[in-house]
């Protein structure tokens, strides 16, 4: 058997660290700049671009390569920085880019820049589509998410040219793919951005009279195990975590994944595992190990509960802004923005032809239907057809949604579902993924950008828009300012302004670990994770198990309305997949009437929004994320 050339690739966050890394046997490094990566916490950590260029003058040198993390989502304020900082990165000769962030490859375009693009594991790379859909931009590798099982790599591998990277030890984030919107909504700090507040590695209980445990913090990943599998795949490059790590730490890793692949290349037939190894690695581990999705669903020991090894954080619950009736607009200054602008388009999310109904009756301009089935909602059957019919009777638009996660095992029925309903006048697709964008974009219907693309500024708009999109929402974790700019955007820009947030979702169940013995329990109880503030995240269940956490208050930016449209803001969305259909007919009707008034030059009604705050008991929040720096 012949392989591919193999790569071991390390991570470095100090110099001496990169120096200890080459040392032990790494094939290639990656690291951050100063100013733009996922590991912005700590300044003294990360290389300035004199220590980049040493770097790469160091590896080039020993012939190895070094790739730069650009990867994290930015704002319209950081865009020209950005571009002076990747032409500079070309100059120095880097080998590649790891980006998340859709504007870094349109900018990449504009720019000329040769350096290849590598996808960042939060891209969610997880079907062929979506694998094919990179290729078509020109992307050279994709780092597989973690969620991925070694039968759905390998269906990938078979169907597409990229390179292949994977993690194979250090910190699991316990949300798919590590797209996480719990820090910015809880702190107003971006997960996305470098800036984790990691309330994942909370405490909470899981009821009300439950024992508090850590209940989201998974184990590490450790797949050391595991390489042929990974190798017999398609994997091609290794890397481990750990940008964060000290110099000793890392050492050993490298040392050790070295001298199981080297064994591996000169013997195929050999697995690579060395006990004394293993038990090694088992003597230094921070976390328990686990072995994350690669053999399927993650039960029990993807997290340890007791917290037995989990180290400490500086971060703890903290107590979650709720609006009270007392509650006005934001003090936001509108000067220089648009002063006639119209809000042209309610949208509503539904679960159900009785809520279709509700919302087409109080004011809805458009109806979308979810595809993705929740145990926690009232389908009433074939919902998706009933409202089609509902709305070809009332000559309004109806739109289908993706579901935010689409893996390969899902690529198929999502094909077939949007085949079916495509023939029956749907007016157009939102998709939360660029595989199901791939997927449909040759079907001959309007294909819209939902929430889960994560579009923070106009370069990566722009992208979309060129590609096909007739517009996108807004990222939920955007500031005041960054929404203002991307407004400017041209094409069609939604605001989601009422509805539950979705922090993270996980494919580790938190009611029944163990899979063996579900029962199904979350159809039937409500469930919720309550933090040490006792404020109460709602946990719901999709059709294939996974974990959805949902901040304790639902967002309501009733009172923003006002500034939101002097801002530009034409497209606004309640998300009410969850609201039965008395509570949505109303909620819709409150938005609507506050549109007419806007668009009339009047107030806001204070009735209305006293309504809103008796409607919802849980609570309700304008979030953070939107007007607070």
């Amino acid at each position: 058997m012949e392989f591919p050339e193999l790569e071991l690739l390390a991570p470095a966050g100090k110099w001496d660290a990169l120096e200890q890394v080459i040392e032990a046997g790494a094939d290639a490094v990656y690291l951050g700049g100063k100013g733009f990566n996922m590991r912005m916490l700590r300044p003294d950590f990360n290389f300035s671009e004199q220590e980049i260029k040493a770097a790469a003058d160091l590896l080039h040198e020993k012939n190895k390569k070094l790739y730069i993390t650009v990867n994290g989502l930015y704002h319209d304020q950081e865009i020209s920085q950005i571009k002076e900082y990747l032409q500079g990165l070309e100059n120095i000769g880097v080998d590649g880019f790891i980006v998340q962030d859709m504007g870094i490859v349109q900018i990449s375009q504009e720019l000329g820049l040769k350096t290849p693009l590598h996808a960042s594991v939060q891209m969610g790379i997880g079907s062929i589509p979506a694998a094919q859909y990179l290729e078509d931009l020109g992307f050279t590798r994709a780092i597989f998410s973690k969620n991925l099982s070694l039968e759905e790599i390998t269906a990938i591998h078979q169907q597409t040219h990229l390179e292949i990277e994977f993690f194979v030890h250090g910190d699991l984030c316990i949300s798919h793919t590590g797209q996480c919107h719990l820090s910015s909504f809880v702190s107003g700090q971006s997960a996305n951005r470098g800036c984790c507040v990691k309330p994942c590695r909370w405490q909470y209980a899981l009821t009300a009279d439950g024992e508090y445990q850590y209940l989201l913090a998974s184990n590490d990943l450790c797949l050391y195990p595991c390489l042929p599998a990974l190798i017999d795949a398609g994997v091609v490059s290794f890397k481990i975590e750990g940008r964060m790590r000290d110099k000793e730490y890392l050492s050993h890793l490298v040392k050790t994944y070295r001298r199981a692949l080297d064994r591996i290349i000169r013997d195929p037939k050999d697995p690579g595992i060395d006990q004394d190894e293993m038990q090694e690695l088992e003597n230094r581990k921070i976390r328990n190990f686990t072995t994350g999705n690669l053999w399927g669903k993650p039960v029990h020991s993807y997290v340890d509960p007791t917290g037995t090894r989990e180290p400490k954080f500086i971060s703890r619950s903290i107590n979650l802004k709720r609006l009270s009736a007392v509650d006005g607009p934001s003090l936001i200054s509108t000067d220089g923005f648009i002063n006639n602008s119209k809000i042209k388009e309610l949208t509503i999310k539904v679960q159900n032809a009785a809520c279709a109904a509700e919302a087409f009756k109080n004011g809805a301009d458009k109806v979308i239907i979810g595809l993705e089935k929740f145990r926690q909602t009232d389908d009433r059957g074939d919902r998706v057809q009933e409202v089609i019919d509902w709305g070809r009777a009332e000559n309004v638009q109806v739109w289908l949604e993706t579901p935010r996660i689409v893996t390969q095992k899902d690529v198929k029925l999502l094909n077939q579902v949007a085949l079916k309903y495509l023939s029956q006048n749907i007016a157009g697709v939102i998709v939360n993924d660029y595989g199901s964008f791939q997927l449909l974009k040759d079907k001959g219907c309007q294909i819209f950008g939902g929430a889960g693309l994560n579009i923070t500024n106009q370069a990566a708009a722009m992208l979309a828009v060129r590609q096909g999109l007739t517009g996108v929402t807004a990222s939920p974790e955007l500031h005041f300012d960054s929404l203002a700019s991307l407004l400017k955007t041209d094409g069609v820009l939604e605001l989601i302004v009422q509805g539950p947030l979705c922090g993270l979702i996980t494919d580790h169940c938190l009611i029944e670990p163990d899979g063996s013995q579900c029962r199904i329990k979350c159809s039937e109880h409500a469930y919720h994770l309550l933090d040490k503030k006792r404020q109460a995240y709602v946990v719901r269940t999709d059709q294939d198990c996974r974990n959805y956490i949902y901040h304790p208050f639902d967002l309501c930016l009733y009172n923003e309305l006002p500034a939101l449209s002097q801002i530009g803001l034409r497209y606004i969305r309640i998300d009410g997949q969850f609201y039965d259909h008395a509570l949505l007919g109303k909620v819709t009707a409150i938005y609507k009437r506050a549109i007419d008034r806007i668009n009339k030059a009047k107030p806001l009604g204070t009735d209305d929004y006293q309504d809103l705050i008796e409607l919802f008991p849980g609570g309700l929040t304008k979030a953070q994320l939107f007007f607070e720096n």
